[in-house]
């Protein structure tokens, strides 16, 4: 199972952020960051929110528990499709197809 400590740098490193640039988007400082990543503590609700939104998926995607991290950048995936536009989940399905042919 992820531990926050392993969600948050997931999190952070997918769109290739720095503690910094990954606090200031969450609206946190880096410091907390920092304490989340190397898991000296855990966020509170306001913290999950705030890191929920910066990342642009529910609090509830966030809270799950995953067995790999690849699990947890799935659901994020998959989250995120569910919210865009449907010609935007059409383009993917015919890049996929035509990427990877049955």
């Amino acid at each position: 199972m992820l531990n926050w400590s392993q969600k948050i740098k997931l999190l952070r490193r997918l769109p290739g952020l720095n503690q910094s640039q990954f606090a200031n988007v969450c609206d946190l400082t880096q410091a907390a960051i920092s304490q989340f990543e190397s898991g000296q503590r855990s966020p509170g609700r306001k913290s999950v929110l705030k890191i929920a939104i910066a990342c642009e998926i529910s609090a509830e995607v966030l809270m799950r528990n995953y067995a790999t991290s690849k699990d947890m950048a799935l659901a994020i995936l998959t989250y995120r499709l569910r919210r865009s536009p449907i010609e935007t989940v059409r383009a993917l399905e015919n890049f996929v197809s035509i990427r990877y042919p049955q």
